[in-house]
């Protein structure tokens, strides 16, 4: 899992970087609200009804407006329905969707110059932090390249933490790309394509370091994190399942499980679970929406404990099945930037029940933490 879990570290960093640039360099672009414009309304999956996607507001009888949300304005001299996808046409798993500055996505692209600088230098110094950092795992000489399956490492935590990375990644990435004046289908292409292209070139690194090698299931499971966002553009009923990471060290957890012993949070397999977030009311029926709240959804999760945590205690592989939140349905909206980390605050899991299967059977009030009272634990 030491690839891509680190741009987690830097997205909010960048992320508002990108924003003051747009906005200081005065770059036209959609996401960037100017004027008297109010923010849109974040509707992505709550308890509220279909009717409240946003809406023009109306005339009375003697042509005066009547109050109602109003629609998001457009940069000076642009006509969006050429060049921009309208609220409810730039949608997720059928709610509104929104760029890092809270906006719609252009639909061909139209390179904007300081946002696309800004981008540029970012990506450019992530690999070369990134590559500074991971120097560390690939001490010694450097060897032709050489093929290792590594299936067993970490039970498979390894493995689905590849594949969120590759999830994550491409999605920053398109995010940061539609700043920068790409479309909506060549952001979702082309930021796929960076990430999985750091994801690749660290494992040709490890192909060529002492003691490493190039895992094939490692590069699986990176190009399915990174096809899976593709997917998502394209195959609406896809848009209802997201992965998530949840990262809590596990000395903290009151569980009698430690930490991997030597390792940075990225390696930490004992205290990382990865999880799919299911939106449930996306996937029932029309006539039984009403009956599933849409901020609550479930989730499906994935670990391991015991991995080198110098405890002796077994390795062993959990399953979790967890309520769970939808971010955006919870948290208030307020300006573009925010409604995107709201958005994005939907790829981690927070603590809510569960229940966890393993050589035993428990339930969690806020898993992963143990809650004790006397001789009850939940």
């Amino acid at each position: 899992m030491k690839t891509l879990l680190l741009c987690a570290s830097f997205f909010l960093w960048t992320g508002e970087l990108c924003a003051e640039e747009f906005v200081s360099a005065g770059a036209q672009v959609h996401s960037c609200a100017g004027g008297d414009s109010t923010p849109a309304v974040v509707i992505w999956a709550g308890d509220s009804t279909d009717e409240e996607h946003i809406q023009p507001a109306e005339a009375d009888n003697a042509g005066n407006r009547t109050e109602g949300p109003e629609e998001p304005e457009h940069p000076a001299g642009k006509d969006s329905s050429d060049e921009y996808y309208s609220p409810e046409e730039f949608t997720f798993a059928g709610r509104r969707y929104y760029t890092i500055t809270g906006g719609t996505a252009l639909k061909e692209t139209s390179l904007q110059t300081v946002p696309a600088i800004v981008v540029a230098a970012g990506y450019a110094g992530i690999v070369t932090t990134l590559h500074i950092i991971q120097s560390s795992w690939w001490q010694g000489k450097r060897n032709p390249i050489r093929f290792e399956e590594d299936w067993p490492f970490a039970r498979q935590v390894d493995k689905a933490g590849h594949t969120y990375s590759g999830y994550f990644a491409s999605y920053w990435w398109s995010h940061a790309l539609m700043e920068s004046g790409l479309s909506w289908d060549a952001a979702t292409w082309t930021g796929a394509a960076l990430g999985l292209a750091y994801q690749t070139y660290v494992e040709i690194y490890d192909g060529m370091a002492d003691g490493w090698g190039f895992s094939p299931s490692d590069q699986y499971a990176n190009m399915f994190g990174a096809g899976l966002f593709v997917a998502q553009r394209y195959v609406p009923f896809l848009q209802n399942f997201i992965p998530k990471w949840q990262y809590v060290p596990a000395d903290w957890t009151n569980t009698g499980f430690s930490r991997r012993q030597n390792a940075n949070f990225i390696d930490d397999y004992n205290s990382s679970s990865f999880w799919l977030g299911i939106n449930v009311h996306g996937l029932l029926p029309e006539g039984y929406k009403n009956f599933w709240p849409r901020w609550l959804m479930l989730s499906a999760g994935f670990t391991a404990r015991g991995i080198e945590s110098g405890d002796n205690k077994p390795q062993d592989n959990y399953s979790m099945l967890s309520l769970d939140y939808n971010l955006v349905e919870i948290l208030p909206e307020g300006p573009g930037f925010w409604n995107w980390i709201r958005q994005t605050m939907n790829h981690i899991k927070l603590p809510s029940p569960t229940v966890e299967f393993g050589p035993t059977t428990k339930f969690y009030l806020l898993y992963p933490f143990r809650i004790s009272t006397g001789n009850i634990h939940f």
